[in-house]
């Protein structure tokens, strides 16, 4: 007999923890109502095992999954699986497990290894978008006072107080600078 994978998928539980999604096909192809016996275990980079099935088999419908389950911090691990029949072979201890069984071997053996780095899902560079068009706002013009209408005056006719303290800064301005065109004359 012969089996091969259709569907072998890793999917990261939590921390180093991981499930496997396992899908096989058998040729030739057994009764729909018949499963077959299936044996798995997975090995780590390092050859050491990780994970089987203690019992020996399990039966499995045809397009069934699998779905084991286990903690490893390796960085690939590699899924050997094959078809049993009910003939036992031997019993031994392994992991936790006293008296696991291991019965004949029917099938071909289906092996693949598979990473266990998911590499994140990396969108595509997005072009940066330009920056908006700032059109400058339309300037609104300040509101022009209407001149109020003062009648038929002279501006030599209006009389005004002027502050004396003004008139005395302005008689000491032009003072100031009468004095400084007067030395700067004689130095020339």
């Amino acid at each position: 007999m012969r089996i091969s994978f259709t569907q072998l998928e890793i999917s990261k539980r939590s921390g180093n923890s991981y499930e496997l999604i396992m899908n096989f096909d058998v040729d030739p192809v057994p009764s729909a109502t018949d499963p077959v016996n299936l044996q798995y275990a997975i090995y780590d980079e390092h050859n050491q095992i990780i994970t089987t099935l203690v019992l020996g088999y399990r039966k499995y419908p045809i397009g069934s999954n699998v779905y084991p389950q286990f903690t490893t911090t390796s960085k690939n691990v590699r899924v050997v699986a094959w078809l049993t029949d009910d003939t036992l072979i031997r019993t031994y201890d392994i992991f936790s497990t006293t008296g696991a069984k291991e019965f004949n071997r029917i099938s071909d053996v289906a092996i693949k290894t598979i990473p266990l780095i998911i590499s994140p899902i990396i969108p595509p560079p997005t072009p940066p978008t330009p920056p908006p068009v700032m059109t400058p706002p339309e300037p609104t013009p300040a509101p022009v006072a209407e001149p109020t209408p003062v009648g038929n005056l002279n501006p030599y006719q209006l009389t005004t107080t002027i502050n004396p303290k003004w008139i005395l800064l302005a008689v000491v301005g032009v003072g100031i600078l009468s004095a400084i065109i007067f030395i700067m004359r004689r130095r020339a």
